[in-house]
């Protein structure tokens, strides 16, 4: 029997490398899972690009429990105001629209899109 493979135009695009720079970002989904080192809880958002030549590519974000610095600027654009840290339901993000700023870089030797940065949609 032969050994099949297959993807989607969905994973197709998640190998696609886009240009460095700014892009609206539509949140698809937000997962939260155990880290594979320690257990501890990482939330990843998937954004997918949306409009232009990289349109429908999705990036993800990911964000430790252990550093909840790194997500403070994304959750107050998703608010509104300056976070305080208050527990939020992420869950209500998805579908939100938010200004990403992608950048490249190098993993296990392959280039893949990384966000490095946010803005509000105004």
């Amino acid at each position: 029997m032969p050994s099949m493979l297959s993807a989607t135009p969905q994973d197709l695009l998640r190998s696609k490398v886009v240009e460095p720079g700014m892009y609206v970002g539509v949140i698809k989904s937000v997962v939260q899972k155990p880290a594979k080192t320690d257990g501890s809880t990482n939330t990843i958002f998937t954004f997918v690009i949306q409009g232009g030549k990289f349109d429908g590519v999705p990036v993800d974000a990911l964000f430790s429990e252990k550093a909840p610095g790194f997500v403070a600027e994304l959750m107050s654009i998703l608010l509104g105001k300056p976070w305080d840290g208050t527990a939020v339901d992420v869950d209500n993000s998805v579908g939100k629209k938010v200004k990403i700023h992608v950048v490249n870089e190098k993993y296990l030797g392959r280039m893949k899109n990384t966000i490095d940065g946010y803005a509000p949609m105004n």
